[in-house]
């Protein structure tokens, strides 16, 4: 999922769920006001219905004398089965209210004397749900009963004598559930039409913002791509740009034509650059150097130089003897026995690279002795990569600074909606990840033949590709890939490595499995296990394969090549890094492929000795 997308996913949920949550609290007040309301007028219906009752009781009782309680009783009853002004009483009192729908007065064992609904006379008071139990209701149980018809609902008065207290009837008065709910669906349609304009206006609101946030990250993002190309920047429209983002894209501008015009000169040169690392391996290695050297470029990079080169060449003992000592060559002429071809005078350059280890890495250059006189004129080599190592470590600073206002931007944003919404602090998470890797991949892309400085710390592996693995999920699926995740159970995968730079490698090879099967679909599988050598010690071997066409034979000593990419849109460094990567670490990457069948990339990086152990 893009990072537009995770944004306005994330503003989207967040509104939705704001709306839902006041439209929740204004439903529930609802509710309760109405459900206050009707008890209220139920409650006022029968105690009026009870002071009706005991002015009239009183009426006739005022020229009868009674000896006993059971006297009274009995006349009372007597009294209210036969008036006939009390049953139109109750129609009246009934007809006031416009949710009552029956009133009855019945002795204590139920059986009713008087009733607004002369059918009902002589029968036993029917059991009603309360409505204070209907109040008592949690919210959600309480609005779904109250507009849904469930029957009818009562409210109970006594009534009899005071001194001392007798019952002798009971005064029950009906409210219509259907009735309730009629009165209420208006109010809750309302709220519901509100509620639903309002989630349409956030999601608009969304998307617009979403689109105005993002658009000058969209643009450094073409403006990398169009450098990476070769091509010369656009330039934005007038007014199409905010001032900060035009002095980003003046600084690319710059860089675009510099960086071009170091390629081309370089290229004219006819140079063959090895770069060697502290470990006397060669990490990279230029064009030229299979036509000087009559060495293939993936029979060179990876390798030890003594291994490539071997000291009983006179070019090997001469480079062997420079990196024992560490000090530099200058011009120096060598003879180089091509395989199968006539030998060649080779004109060797050596510059030996600061490190933070005793023993720095090299860059050799190798060039035709004979075509001396055509590149005198050009810069000294180590000039000009230090002016390029300048130009690239400027442009790396100025995208820097957009970066990390962008990331300045996410912790305002987290900060409003964190408490709120807990689980978009997962969704901040990844992007803030996300732009912190962003700015070491530009850097690292920028500074490819600058050394690394590798931030060393503890790695688990296990832990490292069990995230990359549910990290491209979402992204896999919209190829119809599946991505399983195997590790070796048991064994520990600790490592001391840089993070960023492992993770950078890591996706930069799953990427291009998933993208070999947009358009087929397939599986991922992404395998970790250890081995164990005499010679190498303990190494983790990480295997991710897919089962996509597999790449062509004529392609295949080329894929590590930086530049190189068979994709309309690539920028072919993706594998360049994974490699330079793996070199750094002091690991290795193979693979192998089958056409229609898929490839396998395999890493093999060496493990920490597990704690506790000599």
């Amino acid at each position: 999922m893009s990072l537009k997308s995770r944004l306005l996913a994330l503003l989207v949920t967040t509104l939705l769920l704001i709306a839902l949550a006041i439209s929740a609290v204004d439903l529930d007040g609802l509710v309760v006001t109405f459900l206050d309301s009707v008890r209220d007028r139920t409650d006022f219906t029968a105690q009026q219905v009870k002071n009706l009752l005991s002015q009239r009781l009183n009426e006739v009782s005022e020229t009868q004398q009674f000896t006993t309680v059971d006297q009274a009783k009995n006349f009372w009853i007597d009294f209210v089965s036969t008036d006939s002004q009390i049953p139109l009483l109750l129609e009246r009192t009934m007809a006031s209210s416009d949710v009552v729908i029956e009133i009855s007065i019945a002795r204590e064992d139920g059986l009713i004397l008087a009733c607004s609904n002369p059918s009902m006379k002589g029968k036993v008071q029917g059991t009603h749900r309360r409505l204070s139990a209907l109040q008592a209701l949690g919210p959600w149980r309480r609005f779904f009963a109250a507009i849904r018809s469930q029957g009818d609902y009562e409210v109970r008065v006594p009534i009899g004598i005071p001194d001392p207290p007798t019952p002798v009837f009971q005064i029950q008065v009906l409210a219509s559930s259907v009735l309730q709910r009629e009165r209420l669906l208006p109010h809750i349609r309302t709220i519901a039409f509100v509620s639903g304009a309002a989630v349409l206006t956030a999601i608009l609101l969304s998307l617009v913002a979403a689109s105005l946030a993002l658009r000058p990250l969209e643009k450094i993002s073409q403006g990398i791509d169009q450098i990476t190309a070769g091509k010369p920047l656009a330039p934005a429209p007038p007014g199409t740009s905010t001032k900060e983002f035009a002095v980003v894209q003046t600084k690319l501008n710059l860089l675009g034509e510099q960086f071009r015009g170091a390629q081309q000169l370089i290229e004219n040169l006819q140079e063959a650059i090895l770069l060697v690392d502290s470990d006397e391996r060669i990490i990279l290695a230029g064009e030229p150097a299979q036509r000087l050297l009559g060495i293939g470029r993936i029979q060179l990079v990876g390798r030890g130089l003594r291994d490539a080169l071997p000291v009983t060449t006179e070019l090997g003992a001469l480079l062997q003897k420079a990196l024992h000592l560490q000090i530099p060559l200058s011009d120096r002429t060598v003879s180089w026995d091509r395989r199968g071809q006539e030998p060649v005078r080779l004109l060797v350059n050596l510059e030996i690279l600061p490190s933070s280890n005793e023993r720095g890495g090299a860059m050799v250059t190798l060039r035709d002795a004979e075509g001396r006189r055509q590149v005198q004129s050009q810069l000294d080599l180590s000039e000009r990569l230090a002016a390029i190592s300048r130009i690239t470590g400027g442009v790396a600073h100025e995208i820097k600074n957009p970066l990390n206002a962008i990331a300045l931007r996410l912790e305002v944003l987290r900060a409003r909606v964190g408490q709120e919404l807990p689980e978009a602090n997962q969704e901040l998470d990844i992007i803030a990840e996300e732009v912190t890797r962003l700015d070491r991949v530009v850097k690292t892309f920028l500074d490819f033949t600058k050394p690394v400085q590798l931030v060393l710390a503890e790695v688990d592996l296990r832990e490292l590709l069990d995230e990359i693995s549910h990290f491209v999920e979402p992204e896999a699926a919209q190829s119809n890939v599946t991505v399983n995740f195997v590790a070796e159970p048991g064994a520990a995968f600790a490592m001391q490595g840089d993070r960023d730079l492992l993770k950078q490698a890591f996706l930069n090879v799953v990427m291009n499995g998933i993208e070999a099967m947009a358009e087929t679909g397939g599986s991922m599988r992404v395998k970790i296990e250890s081995l164990l050598s005499s010679r190498e010690g303990r190494q983790a071997v990480v295997g991710i394969s897919d089962s996509g066409p597999g790449i062509p034979f004529e392609q295949r000593d080329k894929i590590f090549q930086l530049y190189f990419t068979t994709k309309p849109k690539g920028s072919g460094i993706g594998l360049a890094i994974a490699f330079r990567v793996a070199q750094l670490h002091g690991g290795k990457i193979e693979f192998s492929s089958n056409l229609r069948q898929g490839t396998t990339f395999i890493f093999l990086l060496p493990l920490s000795e597990p704690k506790g152990r000599e």
